[in-house]
């Protein structure tokens, strides 16, 4: 049994391809989507796994099989409140990580609790409660964090391609959560800037912060001993290039919060500890934070307008 605590837009998906994947599995999410869920089904829009699912939904943990397996998937800054809040029944089990970023990771591997993390390549957005729209085909890569692998890997793997997601075990997770991390300190920006990826590659000023933000990344990811694979930062990803980022949808919804802290803000932090400036991911860490707190929506900012805000050198 998989049980998917923060079942927003991933959460969901991950558990109708789980239930394909002939898994038993129940979603813990918020009463809006729950309810909506319950009564009609979880509704999957525009992909192969197209359909209505008849999941099992509640908004609390309730009683938990002993064999049940916890799936994070709230946004990675509430991770903690719920470990702590469900620490008891949550004991001697392996929990897997489907966030972005290393918060979650970092922790339960801190309240010293297996954990297996995912790097989950998934454009998926929520259209309204019960109802969640997939952009293109996702792609799940799953290891013991931070290195190695267990039983519980290769069997997770194996469900979610029987549920028809593409998946492969890696024994060097923690690198390909740094790889897909280099990338994802772009979401800020075309967040800020309210710009998909193909329409900011478009344009010669928003690539070229683009490829100077990568780059001063890297730097930093050289500079502290971090193994990833590097982006090609010449060319715009062409798999979901409307796509909307996760920074961005948080503005959009008004939550007061973005996920800006564990990506652009963490390499910022990196940065200060090996010696290499950041300007770049410290400003987009700053609008980001201004925006969220004000209940500004994306967009507003132009690449100019952000270069303009960094400090004279």
């Amino acid at each position: 049994m998989f049980v998917i605590v923060g079942a927003g837009a991933i959460g969901s998906v991950v558990g109708a391809t789980l239930h394909r994947g002939g898994a038993v599995v129940r979603l813990v999410g918020r009463a809006a989507h729950v309810d909506a869920i319950n009564r009609h089904g979880l509704a999957l829009q525009g992909d192969a796994l197209a359909g209505r699912y008849p999941l099992a939904a509640t908004t609390d943990l309730g009683t938990l099989q002993p064999d049940a397996v916890i799936c994070l998937c709230m946004k990675s800054f509430d991770t903690a409140a719920f470990l702590d809040d469900a620490a008891e029944v949550l004991a001697g089990r392996t929990l897997v990580c489907f966030q972005n970023g290393f918060e979650s990771e970092v922790e339960v591997q801190t309240r010293e609790m297996d954990c297996i993390s995912v790097v989950a390549r998934l454009p998926v957005r929520m259209t309204a409660p019960g109802v969640v729209a997939v952009s293109a085909p996702g792609h799940m890569t799953v290891g013991r964090w931070p290195t190695g692998l267990v039983p519980a890997c290769s069997d997770l793997v194996a469900t979610l391609r029987r549920g028809g997601m593409t998946a492969d075990t890696s024994a060097d997770i923690e690198m390909d959560k740094w790889t897909k991390l280099a990338g994802n300190v772009v979401g800020a920006f075309l967040a800020v800037t309210d710009r998909t990826v193909l329409d900011a590659y478009a344009d010669p000023d928003a690539h070229t912060f683009i490829a100077d933000l990568i780059e001063e990344t890297r730097a930093v990811l050289h500079a502290a001993g971090k193994r990833f694979t590097p982006h090609d930062v010449t060319i715009a990803p062409t798999s979901v290039p409307e796509q909307r980022t996760s920074v961005w949808q948080d503005l959009d919804r008004r939550r007061g919060r973005t996920e800006v802290d564990g990506r652009n803000g963490l390499i910022a932090r990196l940065g200060r500890q090996v010696g290499v400036a950041t300007p770049l991911n410290d400003v987009l860490t700053a609008v980001c934070r201004d925006m969220a707190a004000r209940q500004l929506p994306p967009g507003g900012h132009t690449a100019a307008s952000l270069r303009a805000k960094m400090p004279r050198s």
